[in-house]
This record gives C-alpha cells, structure tokens and sequence, in this order.
C-alpha cells in the first residue's frame, strides 16, 4: 500500500513539473533589452523614422507648392500655402539661381545624429529673433516692429510636412531645420546674408546642431565666406542692372 502511495505522489510530481515547464514555453518572458535594440523609432507622424539624409533628401523637394517668396507675391507667402498651413515648405533650389535672384538653403541638423526637440527649437529660434507666423513656420524679419515687410529668411521643420504645430510642440522630435532665404529680399542681399549668419551662430550655441548644404556636406567657415563672396558679387551686379 506505502508503495502505491509513493508511485502515485512521483506521477503526481512529474505531471507538475510537465506543466511547468509547458506553461514556460509558451509565455516566454520578455526580453526588454533586445527589444530596445529593434524597436523602430518613430516620428512625430507614426510612421517608422528616416534618416537624416532621406529628411534632407524629401526637403530637396518640398518648396515646389509654395515657391518660396513667389516672383509675383513678395508682399508675403503664397496666399494659398498660407492658407492652408499644409504646404511643402523646403526645395533643392539650386537651379533657381538667376541672374534675377538667389536662393540659398542650408540644413541644420544635429550634430550627434539624434533629434531636436520641439521646446527647445521653439525657445531658441525665438531667442536668436525669429517668430513664429505664415505657413506655421519661423520667419526673421530684419525690422521686427515691421509687420507688413517680408521676411529675409525661414525656418522650418526637416521632416515633411515641415511645419510646427505648437498645439503638440512639446512631442515633436526631429533631426533637424532647414533655413531658405530668397535674394533680393527685403534689405540689401549682403545685410541679408551678414544677418542669416549671425542667427545660425546664435542658434550654434543653443541647440547642438551642425551646417549643412544641399550636398549634405558640412559647411566650413571658409565655404560660408565663399557663399558670402558670391552674394557680394550678386548684389554688385543687381545695382549695376538697376542704373542701367
């Protein structure tokens, strides 16, 4: 009888120790670290992040909607983008050059590879003197106490759609800004370019963010001066068309 008893507690046992172990295998525990390690990082949008060059590669073509400052609309963006606050608001704009005008785009994203944040792009672009307006971007004007003047520059988001909601500021990350400047603009194109350059140095010491062009490459002092020289020689040539 004892030894029934004991075969009866050893299946017992056993059978136990099988539904342990069946019960292990199908709820295995989570293993958080690994799923840091593949987690997507997802944007503001929902959507799993790009890096920075495709960002910088969607911005090349994002101006065709609102043109910028619009040949025939340099009292103000184009009504129509503004409107509506969706439009693309970044371009590669390189053949755009002219005689008639230069635009020049220049990409400032962080310097690490990671994201910005939308607190403290919104204090440090206010901070260096721009302000927030059309189309739900940042815009300088050379004459802050004048509204009705256009802007010399904007800044706007990196990622599409490009604009800043400041209903959800405090959620949005992205790698980085995109500056676009339109010559002749509303002061003398080296005023303008002299004062697009002292924003990027105070925005330099605020945020960790690193110059870039269109070609993504880093933009040295030396290149700055060269942009600098060739925006000197622009206006140069502007004067001399208009006293003709």
């Amino acid at each position: 009888m004892d030894a029934f008893r004991w075969v009866l507690l050893i299946i017992g046992v056993i059978i136990f120790l099988l539904i342990y172990f069946l019960s292990k295998k199908r709820n295995p525990v989570p293993d958080t670290q690994n799923n840091e390690k593949i987690s997507p990082v997802l944007s503001t949008s929902g959507e799993e992040d790009v890096s920075v060059n495709d960002d910088m590669a969607a911005a090349d073509a994002m101006a065709e909607n609102m043109h910028l400052y619009h040949t025939n609309d340099r009292d103000g963006l184009s009504t129509q983008a503004a409107a509506g606050g969706q439009g693309r608001v970044i371009a590669d704009t390189a053949d755009e050059n002219t005689d008639e005008e230069k635009i020049i785009v220049l990409y400032l994203v962080e310097q690490h590879g990671g994201m910005l944040s939308g607190a403290d792009i919104i204090s440090s672009l206010e901070h260096a003197g721009l302000r927030y307006g059309d189309m739900k971007i940042f815009h300088y004007f050379s004459d802050l106490d004048s509204s009705q003047s256009p802007p010399v520059f904007s800044i706007a988001n990196l990622v599409d759609p490009g604009w800043f909601d400041l209903i959800s500021i405090d959620k949005i990350k992205t790698p980085g800004l995109t500056l676009f400047m339109r010559l002749p603009g509303p002061v003398s194109s080296v005023r303008a370019f002299d004062e697009m350059l002292d924003v990027i140095n105070k925005l330099e010491q605020l945020i960790p963010i690193t110059l870039k062009d269109k070609a993504r490459n880093k933009v040295s002092k030396q290149m700055l001066m060269h942009m600098r020289e060739e925006v000197v020689e622009f206006d140069r040539t502007k004067k001399l068309q208009q006293h003709k």
